[in-house]
């Protein structure tokens, strides 16, 4: 996550995380603090989870304009990588 923050900060990029892996929203709080993340995070549950098919984290979706998934990323990603799939 902070790649994506960093990417964030250098770009005209907007990103949303949703939390899914936490035992209680102040987890997340903790988590958000201790990683200084300025994007919103929503809290999901195994629905989101099993609605995005999400089965390792992180998972990266890259949605376009009209609102249409253009790239899609699990694991780890660079700053580079993050860039270049948003393009």
């Amino acid at each position: 996550m902070p790649n994506l923050e960093a990417v964030l900060e250098s770009s005209n990029i907007n990103a949303i995380g949703i939390a899914l892996d936490y035992r209680n929203p102040q987890e997340v709080v903790d988590f958000v603090s201790d990683l200084n993340l300025t994007m919103p995070i929503l809290l999901g549950d195994r629905h989101t989870q099993s609605n995005y098919k999400i089965s390792a984290f992180p998972t990266y979706y890259i949605i376009n304009e009209q609102l249409h998934i253009t790239a899609r990323s699990m694991g780890y990603s660079s700053e580079l990588g993050i860039k270049i799939n948003a393009l």
